[in-house]
């Protein structure tokens, strides 16, 4: 698996790294809900997307996406659609 660096995120996960940084929740709901309601999240479009392997290299450690920022305090998201493939899944 290839680690994601910090040019690699999109928009939006940026925005979480940052957040993440100081613990701060990144809520991408539009406060529509029925728009917001998870069963719609498969619609949802890139700026309420965030890669599962962003999430996992937050969480461990791994690769340098706290060279940018700090050490991610806490990851908290809301309204969020987690996309790909969990890092080392069959």
């Amino acid at each position: 698996m290839d680690l994601l660096a910090e040019t690699d995120l999109a928009a939006a996960e940026r925005r979480l790294r940052q957040a993440a940084a100081k613990g701060r929740l990144l809520d991408l709901r539009v406060r529509q809900a029925v728009e917001d309601h998870p069963a719609q999240g498969p619609g949802w479009g890139p700026e309420r997307q965030i890669r599962s392997q962003v999430i996992h290299q937050l969480l461990s450690g791994r690769g340098d996406l706290d060279e940018s920022f700090d050490t991610p305090a806490a990851v908290r998201l809301r309204g969020a659609a987690i996309v790909g493939r969990r890092p080392g899944a069959t």
